[in-house]
């Protein structure tokens, strides 16, 4: 037997969150401006507010949360949780894996700060690109290609497209 993978996740839709926490294999924290009132199995959702790209408040926020929660992996969900969750990590002695998802197709650049505290930090141990636009983006700014993936809306391949218009009939 083997126990549950802990995964917080910081600014993800709260749609995706809630699938995640149907799987058995998984026990789900996630920190969300779309905060749940109730506690459901696999699943513990608190507020979150994320203020600016380098905010010492929720920086601290989620320090505490990777403390108390002692997270396996977490996943982000845009640049600013993403730097927040970097900022929080650095001094830890055994920090979590950190997986970022980025859904736009804009090349990261090392001139700019806020890119170098997220998507470019070394720190991030995987990029989750929405699309292979974005995942080349990625790479044209700098990310080594090894550490980027491809999940089409949250999906491992690519969406079929249909061979020809009888196949579009279903939507009228």
């Amino acid at each position: 037997m083997y126990d549950s993978i802990r995964l917080l996740t910081i600014g993800m839709k709260i749609s995706v969150v809630e699938a995640l926490a149907r799987r058995d294999d998984l026990e789900v924290m996630s920190l969300s401006h779309d905060a749940l009132p109730e506690r459901r199995r696999n699943l513990t959702v608190t507020s979150y507010v994320q203020h600016q790209k380098i905010s010492p408040t929720s920086i601290r926020r989620v320090r505490k949360v990777i403390q108390d929660f002692q997270p396996d992996v977490i996943q982000t969900s845009g640049s600013r949780p993403l730097a927040h969750t970097i900022l929080a990590t650095i001094g830890m002695k055994q920090r979590p894996k950190i997986l970022s998802y980025r859904g736009i197709a804009t090349s990261p650049s090392p001139w700019r700060l806020e890119d170098r505290i997220s998507y470019l930090s070394p720190r991030v141990d995987l990029h989750a690109c929405e699309s292979g636009a974005s995942l080349e983006a990625m790479v044209h700014g700098g990310v080594p290609e090894d550490r980027c993936f491809v999940a089409y809306n949250c999906l491992t391949r690519a969406p079929q497209r249909p061979r020809d218009r009888s196949e579009l009939s279903e939507f009228g």
